[in-house]
């Protein structure tokens, strides 16, 4: 049920953004189950989402559905994205990519790795 919601509150904010694209706020978005099971049985699932993940504590400490996580390369320095070993490569390209450096810290990076 509750992927069922993800899915449909995903839709419902797809719908309302429509052509405008990056609006903020979103629409609050409420979601209800009406159960109509037997009368002696109870719902019999959980109804949290984090419930549903193996590691409940770290999905819900992660803040799997209430924010993410962003790493913002612009803000950090090169110094510290070298520091990240074989992925550090990645990120300086990532965040020279939109540069007209772009070339040079490549070849930098090449020289500096090779």
């Amino acid at each position: 049920m509750p992927l069922r919601f993800i899915k449909a509150n995903i839709g419902i904010i797809e719908d309302y953004l429509g052509d405008r694209k990056g609006a903020i706020p979103w629409p609050t978005i409420y979601n209800m189950c009406l159960y109509h099971g037997p009368r002696q049985q109870s719902y019999p699932y959980p109804v949290r989402m984090y419930d549903y993940f193996q590691d409940r504590q770290l999905a819900e400490a992660l803040g799997a559905f209430s924010q993410f996580h962003l790493i913002d390369l612009g803000q950090q320095s090169d110094k510290e994205l070298e520091s990240h070993k074989v992925i550090g490569l990645m990120e300086k390209l990532m965040k020279y990519s939109r540069d007209r450096q772009l070339f040079g810290v490549l070849e930098a990076e090449l020289d500096r790795c090779g």
